[in-house]
């Protein structure tokens, strides 16, 4: 696995929406430059108090990240892609059987606080892989 990358910064959705001169709906050149299947954890960097939506100007600390989705994709880039766009499933809210309600989606719910999303991956060749990896982490 390689260090994680930010993902979406806590305004790059707001600023995009608005029209801001030069902002993007995510960070396209922190995607992987190949379309290769592979693994991949999306997390939510943490900033530091008083620090706010200021993350998305430092790097992501390991240490300030909290590991919130593993998955598999046969083209991680275009998997990362479909997050940084619309949130893909991870942002339609959440439910559970016992609740009809919906709760906040959780991209909205992470930007609201200030923080970004962030990823990290690794290539894999094959299933049996993937299933190595996953008791390696």
């Amino acid at each position: 696995m390689v260090w994680f990358q930010i993902l979406i910064g806590p305004s790059d959705w707001e600023d995009h929406s608005k029209g801001k001169e030069g902002c993007a709906r995510y960070r396209i050149h922190n995607l992987p430059q190949d379309s290769n299947p592979g693994v991949y954890e999306l997390g939510i960097a943490v900033s530091r108090g008083g620090l706010g939506r200021e993350i998305s100007k430092l790097a992501p600390r390991p240490d300030r990240i909290v590991v919130v989705y593993l998955g598999q994709a046969d083209n991680v880039r275009t998997r990362l892609q479909c997050y940084g766009r619309t949130g893909a499933h991870l942002d339609s809210g959440c439910s559970n059987d016992s609740s009809p309600q919906k709760g906040r989606p959780l991209f909205q719910e992470v930007f609201s606080q200030g923080f970004s999303i962030v990823y990290r991956w690794a290539p894999v060749r094959s299933y049996l892989t993937f299933h190595v990896l996953l008791l390696n982490l």
